[in-house]
């Protein structure tokens, strides 16, 4: 997976460019974590950390912003 030269936008774009990484991704094991005080994601596979990703969300629980480390 490449990285992504201009941000996306919109939930729909954004879980859409999701979906796709993780059907090139088999094993894929998505793990709900608190990242550094903030809601987030783990995604491993085969018991090695691929991605580790936060999300900043707003008073609605709606999420405004993706930061992930690969």
């Amino acid at each position: 997976v490449g990285t992504v030269l201009r941000p996306i936008e919109g939930g729909a774009r954004i879980a859409q460019y999701m979906v796709a990484i993780a059907d090139r991704a088999p094993g894929l094991e998505l793990l709900e974590r608190s990242v550094n005080g903030a809601p987030g994601l783990v995604a491993r596979r085969g018991g090695t950390v691929m991605t580790v990703a936060s999300f900043d969300v707003d008073g609605d629980g709606l999420i405004t912003r993706i930061w992930a480390v690969r």
